[in-house]
C-alpha cells in the first residue's frame, strides 16, 4: 500500500471529516524544500531552509489586519476607562509584553490624538520611563475625575436627559446609560430610575406596575412590555440604533414651500380684485354712500362681516347714513317698510313716500276697501325734488293669465313711488307695491270663490289706476 491508498484518504471516500495536522504538512515541505539549498540570484544567495518566521498562518495575518484599537481624543464625551480596556486587549492580541516600558508606552502614543495626544506630547521623560508610571498618571487625568471637572458636568446633564429615540433598541439605550453611570460612579437604583424615566410614556408605566430590584430586571420587563405592544411612540428598528436625521436643507422642499406661498398671494390678490368693477380704474371709482340708488345694495355689501345698527331710528339692518326714515310717524324695530325694504318705520314714514306735511292732502286719495263703492283714483303729479328718479318697474302677473305690459306702455310713468302692472278680473293695473292702504290684491282663483255680494262692490274701469 503506498501513501495515496492510506486510510486517511480512504476516509475521504466515505465523506468522513478528518482535522487537517499542520505539523505533518510542514514536516514534509520543510523535507522538499532540503532538495533545494539554495536560490541563485543576482544578489548574494540567500537559503531559504531553516529561515524562521517565513511562513505566518493565514488567520494570524487576517487578526493583525482586522484588529485595531479606538483612539482616544480626550475629549469629554470620551471614555477613558473604556480605552484603556480596549488598548490592554490590543497589546495582548498583538504579543506586545506588559514589562516592555517602551513598546507599550510607543503603541500607546501612536493610539492618541487630538487634546490627549498634545498632552503626551507635553509630559517629561521622566513621566514616560515606565509603563507603570505612565499609567498611573494617565489615570489621575482621564480616569480618576474630578467633581469640577467639566467632563463631570457633561456626563452628568447627558445622563439626565437620555431619553429612547425613535428606533433605537432597548439594549443600546441601557448600554448607554450604563456607560455613563460607570463614569459619574452611580449606583443601581439610579440606573433603573433613569432608565424607567427615559422610556416613552405607556412602556415605563408597564414596567413600573412589575416593582423591579434592579436595572437587568427592569429592562427585560422592558423588552416584554416592548414585545405586548405598549410601546406605541414608534416602531422598532433594529437596523437604525439611532434616531433618523431629517434633512432641512432639501431643495425640493424648499420649492414647495416657495410654490405654496405663491399660490396664496395670488388667490389673496384675486379675492381683493373682485371688488373693483372691470374697466375702470380703482381711483375712478366713486362711492355709493350718498346715493340712493344703492343705499340698498350698499347696506346689503359693507358690513357683512358686523351687525349693522342705525342711530337714527334704532333698527338694525342698515346705518344713520343710509336710514330713510323721515323723522315723523312712530317707529318699531319689528316694522319693515315695503318701499325700501329698511326695518323700522313704514310706508307713510319714509322719504320715498310724500312729505309727512301733505298728509291731509296728500294730492290724491287712498285705495278704498272690497267693501266700499267703486275704486278710482286721480293723477298726482310728484315733487320736483323726485322727478329726476327712474322707477324700475318689475312685471307681474297672476297665478292663471300672462302680463302682456312692456316697457314701452311704462314710460309714461315716472313716480317716487314703486309700481308693478298687475291684472285684475282681467283689468290692467299699475299698483303700488304695500302702499299700507286697505286695498288687496287676490288671485283669479281667489276672486271667483268670492260670494256675489262681494263681487258687485268691484268695479272695473278703463284707465289705468295708479294706487297710493
Amino acid at each position: 500500500m503506498n501513501r495515496y491508498d492510506s486510510d486517511d484518504n480512504l476516509a475521504l471516500f466515505h465523506d468522513t471529516y478528518m482535522p487537517r495536522n499542520y505539523e505533518s504538512e510542514d514536516a514534509e515541505f520543510n523535507e522538499l524544500l532540503s532538495l533545494i539549498p539554495t536560490i541563485n540570484t543576482p544578489n548574494n544567495s540567500v537559503p531559504l531552509a531553516n529561515q524562521p518566521g517565513i511562513f505566518i498562518r493565514d488567520s494570524d495575518a487576517i487578526m493583525e489586519k482586522l484588529a485595531a484599537c479606538r483612539k482616544f481624543g480626550g475629549y469629554p464625551h470620551e471614555n477613558a476607562s473604556v480605552f484603556m480596556k480596549e488598548f490592554t486587549s490590543f497589546a495582548t492580541l498583538h504579543k506586545i509584553d506588559h514589562a516592555d516600558d517602551q513598546r507599550m508606552i510607543a503603541a500607546f502614543h501612536l493610539n492618541l490624538t487630538g487634546p490627549a495626544l498634545t498632552w503626551f506630547n507635553s509630559l517629561d521623560a521622566g513621566s514616560k520611563r515606565t509603563w507603570r508610571q505612565f499609567l498611573a498618571i494617565f489615570d489621575e487625568k482621564y480616569i480618576e475625575l474630578d467633581w469640577q471637572s467639566p467632563t463631570v458636568f457633561l456626563e452628568s446633564e447627558n445622563f439626565q436627559n437620555m431619553k429612547l429615540n425613535r428606533g433605537q433598541i432597548l439594549e443600546d439605550f441601557y448600554g448607554q446609560i450604563v456607560e455613563k453611570a460607570q463614569i459619574l460612579k452611580k449606583k443601581d437604583h439610579e440606573i433603573l430610575s433613569q432608565f424607567i424615566k427615559g422610556l416613552p410614556e405607556q412602556l415605563a408605566f408597564f414596567v413600573r406596575a412589575g416593582t423591579h430590584k434592579d436595572s437587568a430586571s427592569a429592562l427585560s420587563a422592558a423588552k416584554m412590555g416592548e414585545a405586548y405592544g405598549y410601546r406605541k411612540d414608534d416602531v422598532v428598528c433594529v437596523a437604525a440604533a439611532k434616531p433618523l436625521v431629517a434633512n432641512d436643507n432639501n431643495p425640493v422642499q424648499e420649492l414647495q414651500n416657495q410654490v405654496k406661498e405663491l399660490t396664496k398671494a395670488l388667490s389673496e390678490l384675486k379675492s381683493h380684485s373682485t371688488d373693483i368693477k372691470p374697466g375702470m380704474p380703482p381711483k375712478y371709482q366713486k362711492p355709493r354712500y350718498n346715493n340712493p340708488r344703492y343705499n340698498n345694495n350698499f347696506s346689503s355689501q359693507a358690513g357683512n362681516n358686523r351687525p349693522k345698527t342705525c342711530f337714527n331710528c334704532q333698527a338694525p339692518g342698515h346705518y344713520r347714513a343710509n336710514c330713510n326714515w323721515n323723522g315723523h310717524g312712530e317707529i318699531s324695530l319689528t316694522l319693515q317698510c315695503q318701499l325700501c325694504q329698511q326695518f323700522g318705520h313704514g310706508a307713510f314714514q319714509c322719504h320715498h313716500h310724500s312729505n309727512p306735511g301733505n298728509q291731509s292732502n296728500p294730492g290724491g286719495h287712498r285705495a278704498r276697501s272690497l267693501g266700499r263703492s267703486s275704486i278710482g283714483a286721480r293723477n298726482r303729479s310728484p315733487p320736483q325734488s323726485r322727478q329726476r328718479e327712474e322707477i324700475n318697474y318689475a312685471h307681474y302677473c297672476t297665478d292663471t293669465e300672462d302680463c302682456e305690459f312692456t316697457d314701452e306702455n311704462l314710460t309714461s310713468f315716472k313716480s317716487q313711488f314703486i309700481h308693478m302692472p298687475v291684472k285684475v278680473n282681467h283689468i290692467s293695473v299699475a299698483a303700488l307695491v304695500d302702499s299700507g292702504s286697505s286695498i288687496n290684491i287676490i288671485s283669479k282663483s281667489f276672486y271667483d270663490s268670492l260670494p256675489d255680494t262681494c263681487k258687485t262692490s268691484i268695479c272695473s274701469v278703463s284707465e289705468k289706476i295708479v294706487l297710493e
